[in-house]
């Protein structure tokens, strides 16, 4: 099945939140290929401010950031570009069939 990834969710691999559980559950079986992540070229932005907002929220340690945003960018991820998305979703039409993966619903219920 296809997901498409949001950032929180993502920065949960790597920072401690209620959902962190079922987040590495979501990528364990990304990288067992059971399911697909997708997720817009902005998530490289937003998974960089969500850390950089961690780091100043004493979250996680001044400096860690870095090491932690290289380890989400480590999973391949399908990245689209988001402008035609945008331009879809303004017209009303589906960009694609995929459920949205954010950090209320961090995996697929099992």
């Amino acid at each position: 099945m296809k997901y498409v990834l949001d950032a929180s969710a993502a920065i949960c691999w790597v920072v401690r939140r209620p959902l962190t559980p079922k987040a590495i559950r979501l990528r364990d079986d990304f990288r067992q290929s059971i399911h697909h992540l997708l997720a817009p070229d902005i998530f490289i932005d937003e998974v960089a401010s969500g850390l950089t907002k961690a780091e100043r929220q004493k979250l996680i340690p001044v400096g860690q950031a870095a090491s932690l945003y290289a380890q989400v960018m480590n999973e391949p991820v399908a990245l689209l570009p988001h402008l035609p998305l945008v331009k879809r979703k303004k017209s009303g039409r589906s960009s694609f069939h995929t459920n949205r993966v954010s950090k209320r619903a961090a995996s697929p219920g099992r």
